[in-house]
């Protein structure tokens, strides 16, 4: 009887364990300098109105990250705060430039990855060129080009190596 209750807890621990390491959430925090952080643009094909369209990019990042933390639990991404710990801390530094004749947008990302204070593991850029019309609904194209972002710096950021956390206040100094 001892037996074979231990075999039914082995089976139940190989089948429920790798769900269970697989659930694991990686804790990232964000960090966007202020030098980069806003974004302004122009209708510069209009002839009557030159108009100008501002956004922060935290904002638009902030809204994409709603969407992306629908489908995707494996990786929990948060704005930068001194009371919090996670595994990695990303500065971000966006670059965007919109060419309206050919309605097209240049967007660039820089990134940081740091594990420690002391310990940058990876660095990079991901560019997007993307056709849109930007004069309408800045708000949702914007968001769709950082949810874009959002998946390729899923894809970079690696697993913890260790236990260790970085605390938020790490990003006053960044």
């Amino acid at each position: 009887m001892n037996a074979s209750i231990v075999f039914f807890l082995l089976v139940i621990n190989f089948i429920f364990m790798p769900s269970l390491i697989a659930s694991e959430e990686l804790d990232v925090q964000y960090f966007f300098d202020d030098r980069y952080n806003y974004y302004s643009d122009s209708d510069r094909v209009s002839f009557r109105v030159n108009k100008r369209f501002f956004y922060k990019h935290s904002d638009i990042f902030r809204n994409a990250l709603l969407v992306y933390r629908k489908s995707h639990q494996q990786i929990k991404y948060e704005d930068c705060d001194s009371n919090k710990y996670s595994h990695y801390i990303i500065k971000l530094e966006p670059n965007f430039f919109y060419n309206p004749l050919m309605k097209t947008m240049y967007a660039e990302l820089k990134f940081n990855i740091y594990e420690e204070p002391s310990n940058q593991i990876k660095q990079g850029t991901l560019s997007i060129q993307k056709i849109q019309y930007l004069q309408v609904r800045q708000d949702i194209q914007l968001t769709n080009l950082y949810k874009e972002f959002i998946k390729q710096l899923s894809d970079i950021i690696p697993k913890p190596s260790s236990e260790s956390k970085i605390n938020g206040s790490f990003c006053s100094l960044l």
